[in-house]
């Protein structure tokens, strides 16, 4: 490849050191890259998706004084550009390196790592990556056009997350960017049939405002659903575990909130939204328990990192007006209300700092957690479930989705011990559900 590849890219560049220009093809399969060098713009064509297209996708600017190597003197291209295209070159061997184990790889996850026994209770989050996402028409700003094609497919993706999840053996699985598309055709007969029985948040209504959406898959062998509750960024589920009697209480969130990176104040909207209609909810469920003896479980894609301010309001149960991120300036704030007051304290499954926390994201732009496992102490945590190291450092190396993960999103997940002789408050399944219905 790299043979065929190096000629092709000294051929247009020759050309355009010649002729100083060459005219632009009118097909709409082609698509033109600007270099600036010197000042003088020179035009080139080359076919979308072929591996000149992904080296000069961008455009490059040199200053008048920047050297060059001896290659890209002979090139005509800047020592910056130069050098990305070695790197591709090193990464395009990479790849052919880690194909070949894939023959060798089931694609799934560590068998069982969430096996849970008794009085426990596993979950597993995974943003799926909704494949209308994926898109031409969807990725106009190329957020995926480093992955490579086979990668984005939906049927190899698809095959790549069932695996996975299935494989884990959790009792409950917090899906987001589930495409309504496939969600009745393809991702719920999947898992249907493998044991677990579905819910989609708002039931799907409105398809086509809002394409994707969140859902939960349970074992009903292993827990019980007494009520659910959808939000716009949230799903909120009562859960039962079954036991010999009427077991445990635990309160389930699956969450996806604000993607864009500039709006943390709509994240903490969201985030005080779910709270307010969680604590109505936990005073009828275990009506004689302090806050603190809740078991509540928060998961799912939070689009924040551990030093994010909605990081701190989760675990130190506050937001005071004013608050502001550590990368903001200026008079924007979170919260330019009063102080907000969570009467609940959370602990990250993973640990309290970026550096306790794996990367769950991965992009040309970014690599760190996004994606995290909240618990209030009532719940004892038993083990997470960790990507193999291997893994982490094909992560590192590479973009998401790739040859293994068939999302952009790395899965969280951990077991939890209930203490059930302290959250069952006596009441029966007939008894919690008579209260819901009282009080809604």
């Amino acid at each position: 490849n790299a043979q065929l590849f190096l000629p092709s890219l000294l051929f247009p560049c020759l050309i355009c050191n010649a002729l100083r220009s060459v005219v632009p093809h009118r097909d709409h399969r082609r698509s033109i890259f600007h270099l600036q060098r010197r000042g003088i713009s020179r035009h080139i064509t080359f076919h979308r998706g072929s591996s000149m297209g992904l080296l000069l996708s961008r455009r490059a600017q040199e200053p008048p004084n920047r050297r060059h190597s001896l290659l890209s003197r002979v090139w005509g291209l800047p020592a910056e550009l130069f050098a990305r295209t070695m790197r591709f070159l090193s990464l395009r061997g990479q790849q052919a390196r880690i194909q070949r184990r894939m023959g060798e790889d089931t694609g799934a996850g560590a068998a069982d790592v969430l096996q849970a026994g008794h009085g426990e209770i596993s979950v597993l989050s995974q943003n799926l990556l909704a494949d209308s996402y994926t898109r031409r028409n969807f990725n106009k700003n190329g957020i995926y056009r480093w992955v490579p094609r086979e990668y984005l497919a939906w049927d190899y993706r698809w095959r790549r997350l069932r695996e996975l999840a299935v494989s884990s053996g959790a009792d409950v699985l917090c899906l987001q960017e589930v495409d309504l598309d496939k969600y009745d055709d393809e991702i719920a007969p999947f898992f249907e049939d493998n044991g677990y029985v579905g819910i989609l948040q708002g039931n799907g209504k409105n398809r086509k405002r809002f394409p994707t959406a969140n859902a939960v898959f349970y074992k009903p062998d292993r827990v019980e659903v007494l009520d659910v509750t959808s939000r716009s960024r949230a799903m909120l589920l009562a859960l039962r575990l079954k036991t010999a009697g009427d077991g445990p209480l635990v309160l389930l969130a699956n969450v996806h909130l604000e993607g864009d990176p500039a709006k943390s104040k709509e994240r903490f909207q969201q985030c005080r939204s779910l709270i307010k209609q969680m604590h109505p909810l936990v005073g009828k469920l275990q009506p004689t328990l302090s806050e603190s003896e809740a078991s509540i479980i928060i998961t799912g894609d939070f689009n924040s990192s551990p030093s994010s301010a909605l990081f701190g309001l989760l675990r130190n149960g506050i937001m005071q007006k004013g608050a502001r991120e550590p990368w903001q300036s200026g008079d924007e704030c979170i919260n330019d209300e009063e102080d907000f007051h969570s009467p609940y304290r959370f602990s990250n499954a993973y640990g309290a700092t970026e550096q306790d926390c794996p990367p769950t994201y991965r992009s040309r732009r970014y690599i760190g957690p996004v994606d995290f496992v909240f618990h209030t102490n009532a719940l004892e945590k038993v083990r997470v479930y960790r990507i193999c190291e291997a893994d982490m450092k094909d992560v590192r190396d590479w973009l998401l989705p790739n040859w293994k993960y068939g999302s952009d999103h790395l899965p969280v997940g951990a077991v939890f011990r209930v203490a059930s002789e302290r959250q069952t408050d006596g009441l029966s399944t007939e008894a919690v559900q008579s209260s819901l219905v009282q009080g809604s």
